[in-house]
């Protein structure tokens, strides 16, 4: 991790940096979108769903529904 290394890659970086072709990025650029430097890692994904009849007493409690932060402690259900 953290050693990348290949020849193809470094012309193309040097090109885009230092050359004067104008498609030396979009040449560059295709190269990377197949050869990708980095280790990938998924991320997971928040699900967040609404409902119309929940609600709270404590008004950061309720803040807290809209800003992700789960307290589901302070929620009720109204009709």
């Amino acid at each position: 991790m953290g050693s990348y290394s290949n020849p193809t890659a470094d012309s193309l970086i040097n090109a885009s940096v230092s050359g004067s072709n104008p498609s030396a990025v979009m040449n560059e650029a295709s190269f990377f979108t197949a050869q990708l430097p980095v280790v990938w890692q998924p991320a997971r994904d928040h699900i967040w769903a609404w409902k119309t009849n929940i609600s709270a007493t404590d008004p950061n409690a309720f803040e807290n529904l809209t800003q992700f932060a789960a307290t589901p402690e302070f929620w009720y259900l109204t009709k």
